[in-house]
């Protein structure tokens, strides 16, 4: 769900003017973005066209430096999934990325990058 409608829901909810059709509608709302949600997330945890799961492509990332927690791979495998979970409400699959940019290696510097920061 976008966050302008996120933010008109919250508006209209303190409306004198809301009735139950209304709550009815919003939850339905809510729930048909949850399960699309979740729908896209099942279907970007699955192998890919190699049969490598996306906990799969994290741990085979390189990279130079401080050893590699099994934590930060943790960490990473779910920012990816929850990016191409994302990215699948608009049709872009992890091959996609692969042709243009390395989305497994950039969760795990994100993740690595924040670990340091602390």
């Amino acid at each position: 769900m976008k966050p302008e409608r996120i933010e008109e829901i919250r508006i209209q909810s303190e409306s004198e003017h809301r009735d139950h059709v209304w709550s009815d509608d919003v939850i339905g709302e809510l729930l048909d973005d949850v399960q699309r949600t979740a729908a896209a997330r099942l279907r970007v945890e699955g192998a890919d066209d190699k049969g490598r799961t996306p906990a799969d492509r994290i741990a085979g990332v390189q990279r130079f430096g401080d050893p590699i927690t099994d934590s930060q791979r943790a960490r990473a495998t779910a920012l990816l999934l929850d990016l191409l979970a994302a990215a699948e409400l608009h049709g872009a699959t992890l091959s996609d990325f692969d042709f243009t940019i390395d989305l497994p290696g950039g969760c795990l510097d994100v993740i690595t990058a924040m670990d340091r920061r602390r």
